[in-house]
């Protein structure tokens, strides 16, 4: 995985949270934990339909931010995965297991409330 130490000491001295990045079930990026809050980046996921992260995908996902920032901080979760609705169903499934998982969760719509369209796929 790239990256450099001076790199993550350059981020943690700022309190500069590296952001982590996801495509196609796999992270993209070093899983560094550089400040006291997160920020997490879903592109693609490898369910079906396409681009949908399946639910052990989001909850190995919610595993490491748990193992990460075990406290009350701040993790920002975004997902990319726009064809068909993915991201907005993906973020609610990710949120009722993060829920579950005991971590605090805002802003997204209950898990089984948003349909998923068909994927026009965009690139």
């Amino acid at each position: 995985m790239p990256g450099t130490p001076e790199i993550r000491q350059i981020l943690a001295a700022h309190d500069a949270a590296l952001c982590w990045a996801d495509r196609r079930g796999r992270p993209v990026t070093p899983l560094w934990r550089t400040a006291g809050w997160g920020y997490l980046r879903l592109h693609e996921g490898t369910a079906n339909p396409w681009p949908n992260y399946g639910r052990q995908a989001l909850r190995s996902w919610v595993q490491r931010i748990r193992q990460a920032w075990p406290g009350e901080q701040d993790v920002y979760v975004y997902f990319n995965n726009d064809p068909g609705g993915a991201a907005v169903v993906n973020s609610a499934v990710f949120a009722a297991l993060a829920r579950d998982a005991g971590l605090t969760v805002t802003r997204t719509p209950p898990a089984g409330g948003v349909a998923l369209t068909t994927p026009v796929p965009t690139f």
